[in-house]
């Protein structure tokens, strides 16, 4: 008897808009979201699942505007991980900065936005701002794949009734 491996199914399709990111900022995150939890043959990855669907309507929601935190400094330059988040940016902030910052350093090193980049040209992308190798005018890298990172997963493993 011979296993034959079938392809993952495609999610159930909603009609959705998106609700705070521009067309580029939401391509960028499903391409990211992509290589970060990938499609494979026992299941959908974080593209199909719907993260940059989730990601942007956490984003319009009050998390995005820290609406219900503390938002007054200091904003120390070596944050300690124990006190929390220590950045001045709302995760809005965070991700139009940190989207827009990356695809202008890809179209200087590569001539493309990240989401036309080859698979293994997004790869090293992300590892080089996770490890704080690429210097983004806007938001620090660590903080910003850390956070988008994060809400990938989070995305991946929420309910759908969250988008």
């Amino acid at each position: 008897m011979t296993s034959k491996t079938t392809p993952p199914k495609s999610a159930t399709v909603m009609p959705q808009t998106r609700r705070f990111l521009t067309v580029q900022e939401f391509d960028f995150l499903e391409a990211a979201a992509a290589r970060l939890i990938p499609a494979d043959e026992l299941g959908l990855g974080a593209k199909e699942a719907g993260a940059a669907w989730f990601i942007d309507g956490q984003l319009d929601s009050s998390w995005g505007t820290h609406g219900r935190n503390y938002r007054q400094g200091p904003w120390p330059d070596t944050a300690i991980p124990q006190q929390g988040y220590q950045l001045p940016h709302t995760p809005q902030d965070v991700y139009r900065r940190g989207i827009n910052d990356t695809n202008a350093y890809c179209e200087k090193r590569f001539g493309k936005t990240f989401d036309k980049l080859a698979g293994a040209e997004q790869d090293a992308v992300l590892r080089d701002l996770e490890a704080g190798k690429i210097e983004l005018p806007g938001v620090p890298a660590r903080a910003f794949f850390a956070m988008m990172h994060t809400n990938t997963i989070e995305s991946f493993f929420a309910d759908p009734m969250y988008g």
